[in-house]
């Protein structure tokens, strides 16, 4: 039950004390005269429904004009009032933001193959004006606890909606208590069964872990009395839904088998020197509780030094023996000052009351990035799908070398972080460097690491960029740099590409006629058809490897005589790294394919992530992209191929090499962190001059994608390999 509205005015102005009441008062009257003791369709009066979304914004501290936008929200449903009138009676500002949260109801309202449309809406309203999307959570936020005393009736289009929309926008914002009572109620209409299994262990174990809990608040209590710290101190339990995906993720079956169901918090008070906020405090608590109990290694983060993108800061750290006898699992623990827990409540909204926090920043870089990508979107709504996912799915957040923090997805890649900073410098990539050394482009960046771009002035795109790059950014601007290139030129650099790829083989090289194209993907094609694949391989839209698959088979790709002196006899007929041969919990005909990051073979132990509109990708299950990730997304997926049936090839490689020392270590390195075994290395031969070597390479390989990603990547992970091709008889 909403407070008075006489109350609610008191509490508005502790932080707006030059304003009009009469306007509040206006406002109020209109909302009681248009609705009456109307009620929506839960059954909860509008006028208290409306009450109380104003009294959820008041912690938020927006403006006036928000503030009465929310008390006003839901009378242009009503037919009898227009945009003008509201704006004639309240103003030009109140009318719009009542008009945009119109904007978003009628879309919520609509089905589901809607989504993209109701994606989109959000997605401008955040980059035009986040208080409109904090109004439109909050009131969704209301809606469903509204809904909780309504328990016989089903919500599952809305709940999806909730599940796949509102709650990652929540959690974008940084607003993780919203986000986790969205993402719960959802969880509890989706999945009722694995709802209440979650709950039942939670009443099982819960008066042992307010015991616990109780436990440790007073021991930290103590510690930092005895040292003279002010602190609050308090416990915090997971979300059913974050606990049940983490279950699914570690593939454990009960809550006492993972060790951050339950967490202590603590809260110090902001502290300033010379007008600028100072965090030293925090580090002395962190370090007085890692002297009184073991800290477990690796699960120390500092978002103190290295915010999120969305603004979150604080330190978390896990320590052993804070439960005593009460509870012998580690216990996580986070430490922040009182404006930085204020964020982590409320996420990016909490800046309109700290001004001064110094992720403002971050939020600030974050919405113009979401409003550069408005133009592009509205001229073409098939972005819309693709938008979603980048947006959406798990984030890493590397570092400029100045310090400058950079939100890219999982999996990004220093060409994707060169494009986020500046399109000339993608264009102009040479090297890479992570943390200060040098790595290939398609190196897989996690959280934390400090990326280096080195340029140079005649540098310009590669066509195999286009095979790793995760951002649309990087995409676009790499096809869109290609497709400028004249017509011409891109034949004649797709004939060049695809020639180096047969000589590479072994295979006769393209004729004037094109003849080895005659034939593609079981269709004759015609002089213009053929000269079009070139094309299309020049300006970066076809992949010299897709063509080649689309002409010879694995075995012609793989195999050859010198292939097969070295085996010593035929390879088995069998099956390959081929998603057909992938079972997804225990079934064969869901949409599925190979991740190109890892590229796993039957030998390999493998997972399955869920990508949204896109299936399941097949990783293997020491892939890097997969680190840090805190998602429901792992599905379980198996090889439907029995290890005595699949295919494997010895294939011979020549490698031409400068002679410094050290490479033939880093050579056999490369390819074995490719996950590719090495059955034989010889070095071959030397030039007349001695500027350079032969080594020989004997690989196995199950698959063409494998000798493929050879050839393209050994290069760029050794120094001094300056060709690689298919060793072929004579």
């Amino acid at each position: 039950m909403s407070q008075p509205f006489s109350d609610l005015l008191v509490r508005v102005r502790e932080y707006h004390p030059d304003f009009s009441e009469d306007q509040f008062l206006r406002a109020h009257d209109f909302l009681v005269k248009t609705f009456g003791e109307r009620c929506n369709d839960l059954g909860e009066t509008y006028i208290s429904h409306a009450l109380a979304l104003f009294e959820m914004l008041l912690p938020y501290r927006l403006d006036v004009n928000a503030l009465m936008s929310a008390l006003l929200h839901d009378v242009l449903d009503q037919g009898s009032f227009s945009v003008n009138d509201l704006e004639r009676i309240f103003g030009n500002n109140v009318a719009n933001l009542v008009n945009d949260m119109r904007k978003l109801d009628t879309l919520k309202n609509k089905a589901v193959h809607h989504e993209s449309e109701l994606f989109r809406a959000l997605f401008f309203a955040m980059a035009k004006d986040l208080r409109v999307v904090l109004m439109k959570l909050l009131d969704m936020l209301l809606y469903i606890r509204e809904a909780k005393r309504v328990p016989e009736r089903n919500y599952p289009e809305f709940s999806r909606e909730v599940m796949d929309v509102f709650a990652p926008i929540a959690g974008r914002l940084g607003m993780y208590d919203v986000k986790r009572e969205l993402e719960d109620f959802s969880f509890c209409e989706l999945f009722p069964k694995e709802f209440q299994e979650i709950e039942e262990q939670l009443d099982r174990f819960g008066a042992r872990h307010e015991q616990w809990i109780f436990h440790a608040q007073n021991t930290l209590l103590t510690l930092f009395s005895q040292e003279g710290i002010i602190a609050e101190v308090s416990g915090r339990k997971k979300g059913h839904y974050s606990m049940y995906s983490k279950l699914k993720r570690k593939n454990k079956t009960s809550i006492e088998e993972i060790f951050d169901v339950f967490a202590m918090r603590v809260i110090l008070s902001d502290q300033y020197q010379e007008e600028q906020e100072f965090t030293g405090h925090l580090y002395t608590a962190l370090g007085l509780i890692h002297s009184r109990f073991v800290p477990l290694h690796r699960r120390f983060k500092d978002y103190v030094a290295m915010p999120k993108v969305n603004g979150y800061r604080s330190l978390h750290t896990a320590v052993l023996g804070l439960g005593g006898e009460v509870y012998e699992q580690p216990t996580e623990i986070q430490i922040r000052s009182r404006s930085m827990h204020e964020n982590a409540e409320r996420g990016i909204a909490s800046h309109w009351f700290y001004k001064s926090s110094p992720s403002v920043q971050y939020k600030i870089d974050w919405i113009a990035g979401l409003a550069a990508f408005q133009e592009e979107l509205e001229k073409n709504t098939a972005l819309i799908q693709e938008m979603k996912i980048d947006v959406f799915r798990d984030r890493i957040f590397v570092l400029t070398p100045h310090g400058d923090v950079k939100d890219l997805p999982l999996g990004a890649t220093p060409v994707d972080f060169a494009y986020s900073v500046h399109t000339d410098l993608g264009h102009r990539v040479r090297l890479a460097k992570v943390n200060g050394a040098i790595v290939p482009l398609d190196f897989a960046l996690s959280n934390g690491d400090v990326v280096a771009i080195l340029t140079k002035k005649e540098s310009q795109p590669n066509r195999y960029w286009l095979s790793f790059v995760k951002t649309l950014q990087a995409r676009n601007k790499i096809t869109s740099w290609f497709r400028r290139q004249d017509i011409g030129r891109s034949l004649r650099e797709g004939r060049d590409m695809l020639n180096q790829q047969l000589e590479k083989l072994g295979k006769p090289l393209l004729d004037q006629g094109m003849t080895l194209l005659k034939v593609y993907g079981e269709k004759k094609q015609s002089l213009r058809e053929r000269e079009y694949i070139l094309e299309c391989i020049g300006n970066g839209s076809l992949t010299t490897s897709a063509v080649l698959k689309k002409i010879f088979s694995q075995e012609d790709l793989l195999a050859s005589e010198m292939a097969m002196a070295i085996q010593e006899k035929k390879p088995q007929k069998s099956i390959s790294s081929d998603v057909a041969g992938i079972l997804v919990d225990g079934h064969s005909n869901m949409p599925r394919s190979i991740a190109l990051c890892c590229r796993p073979t039957p030998r390999d132990p493998i997972v399955g992530y869920t990508t949204r509109g896109r299936g399941i990708t097949i990783h293997k299950k020491n892939c890097r992209v997969l680190n840090n990730s805190e998602t429901d997304r792992l599905k379980k997926v198996s090889w439907d191929v029995p290890s005595e049936h699949m295919t494997f090839f010895e294939v011979p490689l020549l490698l031409k090499v400068t002679g410094r020392v050290g490479l033939l270590r880093d050579a056999v390195s490369a390819v074995s962190d490719m996950g590719i075994i090495i059955k034989n290395v010889d070095v071959f031969g030397v030039s007349p001059d001695k500027s350079y070597h032969f080594i020989k390479l004997v690989v196995r390989l199950s698959d063409y994608e494998e000798l493929d990603a050879l050839f393209q990547r050994l290069p760029l992970y050794v120094e001094g390999i300056l060709e690689i091709k298919k060793m072929v008889a004579e």
